[in-house]
């Protein structure tokens, strides 16, 4: 009789473990060894042109997607909203356009970077979401930046006749190696 009791011990046990070490809890997390390195989450980019970089510390395979924050299927989330919405938790109530999804990225090094520049951006908030994959091809785990992409012409700001020299010297190689 007490062995019944802790053979389903046991089978409670396994079960409750089952449960807490399942994929679907992983997936909410994301994995120590993936790093979204650029762009920096909630940060502004004043250009028609995105790096996405991810490093990757260890054999795996990746997915990158970017998608655009969209208040309905026709408009564009603006910087506003989407700041408004951070400080309400609101996030979701947002839709997303993808914009890019590229295939698996797989690696068998300790230390990899994927990288892609996407060109021609538009205006708007994305997501950019990178999933590492298991074995099976599904997404073990996930994690997300939000970036806002405002155009290059309202950021265009002329400081020459304000800097002294030397200012003016690193602004000027700054524009050369980043043009």
């Amino acid at each position: 009789m007490q062995m019944k009791h802790r053979s389903r011990y046991f089978v409670i046990l396994a079960l409750i473990l089952s449960l807490l070490l399942s994929t679907s809890a992983v997936f909410a997390a994301a994995n120590p060894n993936v790093t979204i390195a650029s762009p920096v989450s909630g940060s502004t980019v004043s250009s028609s042109s995105l790096l996405v970089s991810v490093k990757v510390t260890a054999p795996t395979t990746i997915k990158v997607g970017v998608a655009k924050l969209m208040k309905t299927a026709d408009t564009p989330a603006t910087a506003a909203e989407y700041e408004k919405a951070v400080k309400e938790g609101t996030l979701s109530s947002f839709t997303t356009a993808s914009v890019f999804q590229d295939e698996p990225f797989k690696t068998k090094n300790n230390l990899s970077f994927y990288t892609k520049k996407l060109e021609n951006m538009s205006p708007g908030v994305y997501r950019v979401k990178v999933e590492t994959l298991g074995s099976a091809g599904t997404a073990v785990y996930s994690s997300s930046r939000y970036v806002i992409m405002k155009s290059e012409a309202s950021a265009a700001v002329d400081f020459s006749s304000t800097q002294p020299g030397a200012v003016q010297f690193l602004q000027g190689l700054l524009k050369s190696i980043f043009n």
